[in-house]
């Protein structure tokens, strides 16, 4: 995160006026650069490598080229005004006015045709002419044409890509009416609950693309991949298909082209790998910020981080695919100039080169089977080429026009970083204590006074320790006036050190440690409106889930039906969180606990493993007596000692349900995905409202 905070500093402090900024081709540039071309093609004035400079301090160079105009029909007051401007503005050369206004009677008055030249076999490359020259009418018109039509694929292609962006703003734009809508007037809920809005949730906005898994991974032979939903999905084709439409619109040949020498294929190449260019110019500003922690965009349409991410994952594939198109198709270019040498030695493309392979190398070393299994070099190197392909880009478009793109662009992703330290430091670097259980950490961290915490966020953690303070992992939480409360279950990577380091521990598992929170982040569940609530948490995603619980109980206004189901595998994953379940006001709410594999109750020792019967026997009543001994402590909750059936869980629910019910769930990906699944059958076969929130947030 240093590196890249390094790098968006640097060229926001050295890049704001460090390049040429983008225009719309006027028609007057577009005259003036068609006649120059025409004119430098054919016959010359100076000895100067630029061709245009001739057209401001030689007076045969200038009356030629207010003559090709005047065939063109450009020879007016303001295309003179505006050559006299780009004289001064490009070459800082001061041209009087009556210069220009006497250059067309001069060329009438000393002129000589084109005809003349070649009778007289004059030799542009060796004869600097000191004679104005009239030029074929019919060329002059047909170069300020091609002009026009080659240079408008740029400008052409600067709107389209502007409209890429503009698509991405009107999707978040229905977002955010579609969901502020709902917080701003709840009773709309209910309102517009027909069949359409039924039909509408069940087939489009909840559902998984195919089948159930979306939180879960899908697996492809090597590959693996987490699936958007059907709503990312068409979001995300949607977009592809704008992106076909607008890398094909308006390229065509102009019959009869000089600026490409009418060469069909040279010509279209140049247009369509100007116009992947531009396009994917234009959306990496896009690109970076769906992929920021501090996206304003998630506030303005309370969508989850991991529907960035996934629409951030889309962009990026089709950024890539048109920068390489556009580096394939300008190589093509340069072989056909007979410049390859030449222009591949050019800084600009050697840093268009590096900024393509990073990208290219991005695609590859962001696959799913990486980023969980090597976290830690997914991340650094991740971070490296992401700078890397934002420099390369960099040095590649500021000379062309297209800095103040890159300069948004850094500065998003600069923003992004600074907003992330400034967490930090807000929260300070407080001693928690971390405390390793069975199979996950207890982080206790005080809480500073002026932190405000988000019901169903959640927060980046990053622990003291040298050796990994650069890593930051997203955890739910739960909180009280004094502590913010995690708990990590441990998997390889940091959280194994940690709990290392807590077994090697003399004085028992569990030590003071500097650790800082960034965040919160996340909104909470849209449920305080809903007659009933019902509460589906699994593992280790009850955290969020209790808080979200416990902040409905404590309305004192509290009118809904409320019901937290905790499904655990044992006994001592209720016993790690027993104090939080102690201290619930249970008026008018319901808790079951589901343990699924209750062996923490079963008592082998002493028995004869010769006995299967017995054995089997004196377990069952070891578990049974163990259920009814968590009853007795906590009468008033429920305890079972079997998995739920979530069909049955939900349609009771629903069944129960005073008029409309929300389902909110967090836990393993494979049990959100069913509950998500069955949640959609009933949709539209209960004339209640059902909706349903998937709190995990899952982009790793």
């Amino acid at each position: 995160m240093n590196l890249s905070i390094f790098f968006a500093l640097y060229f926001l402090v050295t890049g704001a006026d460090a390049f040429r900024k983008w225009h719309p081709y006027g028609h007057d540039y577009l005259a003036h650069i068609g006649c120059g071309i025409y004119i430098s093609r054919t016959v010359t004035f100076a000895d100067t490598k630029n061709n245009y400079i001739k057209f401001c301090n030689n007076r045969n160079g200038l009356a030629t080229m207010v003559g090709c105009l005047a065939d063109a029909n450009y020879n007016s007051t303001r295309m003179l005004r505006y050559l006299q401007m780009s004289c001064m503005k490009d070459f800082e050369i001061e041209v009087p006015w009556e210069n220009y206004t006497t250059a067309y009677s001069y060329l009438l008055q000393s002129g000589v045709t084109l005809k003349l030249l070649r009778d007289r076999k004059y030799n542009s490359t060796k004869e600097r002419l000191k004679t104005p020259v009239y030029l074929n009418k019919t060329m002059s018109t047909l170069y300020v044409k091609a002009e026009q039509h080659y240079l408008d694929i740029y400008s052409n292609s600067m709107y389209y890509g502007i409209g890429t962006v503009a698509y991405w703003g009107l999707v978040c734009v229905i977002g955010a009416i579609a969901n502020w809508s709902m917080i701003l007037f709840p009773s709309l809920r209910i309102a517009i609950d027909g069949r359409v809005s039924k039909l509408w949730r069940k087939w489009v906005t909840l559902p998984a693309l195919f089948g159930k898994k979306k939180t879960a991974m899908q697996r492809l032979g090597f590959f693996s991949m987490l699936i958007p939903s059907r709503i990312e999905s068409i979001v995300s084709l949607l977009f592809i298909a704008l992106l076909i439409a607008v890398n094909a619109a308006e390229l065509h040949f102009l019959e009869g082209d000089p600026i490409f020498k009418n060469s069909r294929k040279y010509a279209l190449i140049k247009y369509f790998s100007i116009r992947t260019g531009v396009v994917c110019t234009v959306l990496i500003p896009v690109l970076l910020l769906f992929g920021g922690r501090n996206n304003f965009l998630m506030w303005l349409t309370r969508w989850k981080y991991s529907t960035f991410v996934a629409y951030h994952r889309w962009i990026g594939r089709w950024v890539v695919l048109m920068a390489f198109l556009h580096s394939v198709g300008y190589t093509e270019v340069f072989i056909i100039r007979e410049q390859y040498a030449e222009e591949m030695a050019e800084n600009y493309v050697i840093w268009g080169v590096v900024g393509t392979v990073c990208g290219c190398l991005i695609l590859f070393q962001g696959l799913l089977y990486l980023r969980r299994n090597w976290y830690e070099t997914f991340l650094v190197i991740h971070i490296l080429l992401a700078v890397f392909f934002v420099v390369g880009t960099w040095y590649h478009v500021i000379r062309l026009g297209y800095g103040q793109i890159m300069f948004a662009a850094v500065a998003v992703w600069g923003f992004d970083r600074i907003v992330r330290i400034a967490r930090i430091m807000m929260f300070g670097f407080p001693e928690a204590q971390v405390t390793l259980l069975k199979d996950k950490l207890e982080v206790i961290v005080p809480r500073p006074r002026h932190w405000k915490p988000i019901v169903g966020g959640y927060v980046w953690i990053y622990f003291g320790d040298m050796k990994y303070f650069w890593q930051a992992h997203p955890f739910t939480y739960m909180h009280d006036e004094n502590n913010v409360m995690l708990y990590c279950t441990v998997h390889s990577g940091v959280t194994e050190k940690i709990a290392k380091k807590l077994r090697a521990n003399p004085s028992g598992p569990s030590m003071k440690m500097r650790v800082t929170l960034e965040g919160p982040y996340g909104t909470s569940s849209p449920i305080e409106h809903h007659s009933d609530v019902v509460f589906v948490a699994g593992g280790n995603g009850i955290p969020g889930m209790l808080n979200e619980f416990k902040h409905l109980l404590k309305k004192q206004d509290c009118k809904q039906r409320l019901q937290l189901n905790w499904i655990i595998r044992e006994a001592f994953n209720f016993e790690e969180m027993a104090k939080y379940f102690a201290e619930l006001p249970l008026l008018n709410a319901e808790v079951n606990i589901y343990i699924t594999r209750p062996a923490s109750f079963e008592s082998p020792i002493g028995l004869d493993a010769s006995n299967d019967g017995d054995y089997k026997t004196e377990a069952k009543s070891d578990t049974l007596s163990g259920i009814s001994l968590l009853q007795s402590d906590y009468p008033e909750l429920n305890f079972f000692s079997l998995r739920p059936d979530m069909n049955t869980l939900v349609q009771k629910d629903i069944d129960d349900a005073a008029n409309s019910v929300a389902f909110v769930t967090c836990g393993p990906a494979v049990m959100v995905d069913e509950l998500r699944a069955i949640i959609v059958e009933k949709i539209d076969l209960t004339k209640k409202r059902v909706d349903f929130y998937d709190t995990v947030d899952v982009w790793n």
